[in-house]
């Protein structure tokens, strides 16, 4: 998992430019990395201000073992449009095991902060203060003995 901050650059009634550029970003990611890309982020804004988004990138970890290509990536899609800008924070990568609980607790106590009260509803009633990717499971292989 990947925690990456997105600051809009400028008023935004809706989260269009986000969704449209997670599409990109995840679009490029399976491709490079023939995964399954997972995504969820959370709508913040102050009243008065320009909206954040906190979002989270779910990728497998076995194919991705470190985010520095996945920020340069981030970045080389980011520096040429004036929409949004964006912020790695601080121990922004989980490595998470089906059979850790404590790597999944780890990672869910750090998402916990994109479900927080205080600055959701600051926006137009038909926009969303949230969004996750939408993954359909592989299907199961079967034997044909």
């Amino acid at each position: 998992m990947i925690r990456v901050d997105f600051k809009c650059l400028t008023s935004a009634l809706d989260s269009k430019h986000l969704s449209m550029f997670m599409r990109r970003l995840v679009s490029h990611l399976k491709r490079q990395y023939n995964c399954i890309v997972g995504y969820a982020w959370a709508r913040e804004q102050l009243s008065g201000k320009y909206p954040h988004y906190h979002t989270a990138l779910l990728l497998n970890g076995h194919k991705v073992n470190h985010p520095s290509n996945i920020i340069k990536l981030i970045e080389k899609m980011i520096q040429n449009q004036q929409v949004l800008n964006f912020y790695v924070p601080r121990h922004c990568y989980y490595q998470i095991s089906r059979s850790c609980t404590k790597s999944q607790q780890a990672a869910i106590y750090r998402l916990s902060y994109l479900a927080k009260n205080a600055t959701k509803g600051y926006r137009p009633k038909q926009t969303k203060d949230y969004q996750t990717s939408r993954n359909k499971p592989k299907p199961a292989t079967t034997n044909s003995n």
